[in-house]
């Protein structure tokens, strides 16, 4: 049986959260420390995303 996205429609969120988290981990190697307040604003950015 081949794999639809109706079958993984219930894990989207999830796979979702995960690309965004390792996206933002990303981001994060690479600011300053008074730069931080960008890793907040994505993280938060990620959440209202996987929020629906």
């Amino acid at each position: 049986m081949i794999p639809t996205f109706a079958d993984y429609f219930a894990a989207l969120p999830e796979i979702l959260l995960l690309i965004l988290a390792s996206g933002i981990l990303l981001v994060d190697l690479f600011l300053r420390p008074d730069q931080r307040n960008i890793t907040y604003l994505l993280t938060q950015f990620a959440c209202c995303c996987v929020r629906w």
